[in-house]
């Protein structure tokens, strides 16, 4: 295992667990405990992390900081993603938010039928990889760009949604909860997507394993009010989730 897939095995970890120990991931990655070690002392001058006796803990602000968490889980994106094109249809008028996961959406384009495909973002980087698809009308919801996510937010970008109707809107937020519904790490995040879902006719919430069971600090929408209508993961759902989603009429991928 190359030193890249362990660190990315270590945050996938930290976001699960909060805290593990050297000798863990040592035996976890079959490698020394000073390889560990050093591995740990990257993520630490990454902020990703804190070293503590023994191992290391998840930093406060490492759910927020948007640089280190592209990498992490890449390829349960990736299959997230080519499971959520396929409900792509030539006509459609789609929204693509700012999230790694929804970005890998726009790789499996050349994989389908684009005819007349017209695409919505707040996301600067999908509207630059939109440029490789002239097929495809794209437009921007405008607003403040964020230079950690990339994303346009304000007053402005959601004000956007009420110009118009979406067929269907990829998204992915941060955390997820039954009791507690859908929420994002700011404000701003969850007023963009609170928006989005209510202007769709089709909410393809993806949502990787790490962020289950968790609530953040700003609220999206609850199950009731919230138009979710697929859920797409990269694990097997538990039997809970499973009849809970069956229950309120979601379909549900994993």
């Amino acid at each position: 295992m190359f030193a890249i897939q362990r660190q990315n095995k270590i945050k996938e970890i930290l976001l699960q667990k909060k805290s593990i120990t050297v000798s863990e991931m040592a035996k976890e990655c079959k490698v020394t405990l000073e390889t560990i070690r050093r591995d740990f002392e990257v993520l630490k001058s990454e902020g990703f992390l804190l070293k503590v006796y023994g191992g290391a803990v998840l930093r406060d602000h490492a759910q927020a900081d948007f640089s280190v968490l592209p990498s992490v889980l890449m390829e349960n994106k990736l299959q997230m993603a080519g499971k959520a094109a396929e409900f792509i249809l030539p006509g459609d008028c789609i929204f693509i938010d700012h999230s790694s996961t929804a970005l890998c959406i726009l790789d499996q384009l050349k994989n389908i039928n684009i005819t007349n495909l017209n695409v919505m973002t707040n996301s600067y980087n999908a509207l630059s990889k939109l440029l490789e698809y002239p097929g495809v009308s794209a437009m921007a919801t405008g607003g403040a760009l964020s230079r950690e996510s990339g994303g346009l937010f304000g007053p402005a970008a959601v004000n956007f949604f009420s110009h118009y109707h979406l067929d269907k809107v990829f998204l992915s937020c941060c955390a997820l909860h039954r009791e507690k519904g859908l929420s994002d790490r700011t404000e701003q995040e969850a007023q963009l997507h609170n928006a989005a879902i209510i202007n769709a006719s089709h909410v393809y919430l993806m949502m990787d394993h790490t962020k289950f069971d968790k609530s953040n600090f700003a609220r999206v929408c609850d199950w009731e009010t919230g138009n979710i209508t697929t859920l797409i993961t990269d694990a097997p759902l538990n039997t809970e989730w499973k009849e809970f989603l069956r229950s309120r009429q979601i379909d549900f991928y994993d």
